[in-house]
């Protein structure tokens, strides 16, 4: 693993979740940067930002839709 992203992640590792860029929409990805919450992989160009946990993303949003129109009852797939 690149020795800054794991440097990135020990220190955000308490009080927030570490979220792929894809999954953040533009004011979060703008306010991490601002913050010094974001990375960008020098080899890969993938980036991550951390948010805290009561912040919500796209994927959250979806995962919580697909919760409640199955009556609560989550699927479990392979």
């Amino acid at each position: 693993m690149n020795e800054k992203a794991l440097e990135f992640m020990c220190k955000f590792a308490v009080g927030h979740r570490i979220v792929s860029s894809n999954y953040m929409n533009p004011f979060q990805i703008n306010e991490a940067m601002v913050n010094g919450k974001f990375f960008v992989d020098d080899v890969t160009g993938f980036g991550w930002g951390a948010i805290p946990w009561e912040y919500t993303t796209e994927m959250d949003r979806n995962r919580e839709k697909g919760y409640f129109t199955r009556k609560g009852m989550l699927l479990v797939t392979d």
